[in-house]
């Protein structure tokens, strides 16, 4: 025979399984305010004359705001692409001109557009 104790072991298992696979993983850090706040001066300084404002509904391979993205959206590939640029879009490497400081606080810019949900039914 089980012993309730054993039983009660599998029954707590079983439950975390299940919850654990139910519940979404996200790979999205939290979104620091300041580091966002300080993420859109470094956006306003280097990329807004070629990526344009906050806009989502602006269709153009260069518009950070939608949720499409070209090149990646995990935080690395973002950072890949600033550091790296994309120098066959026009795109310069910028990983000598900003800090590393200030291209971690515009990855989480950036971010902070994917994080929100606007999605409606209208």
């Amino acid at each position: 025979m089980i012993s309730n104790t054993l039983r009660a072991a599998a029954l707590i298992a079983i439950c975390w399984i299940a919850f654990a696979e139910s519940t979404p993983e996200t790979s999205q850090p939290a979104v620091d305010p300041e580091l966002v706040e300080k993420g859109r001066a470094v956006y306003a300084a280097f990329c807004l004359a070629c990526h344009g404002a906050e806009d989502v509904a602006i269709e153009s391979p260069s518009n950070l705001f939608d949720r499409e993205w070209h090149y990646g959206n995990e935080p690395e590939q973002i950072e890949r692409s600033i550091r790296k640029g994309i120098l066959e879009k026009g795109m310069p490497a910028w990983d000598q001109m900003i800090t590393d400081e200030d291209i971690d606080s515009l990855v989480a810019y950036l971010l902070s557009f994917q994080t929100t949900t606007d999605d409606t039914d209208e």
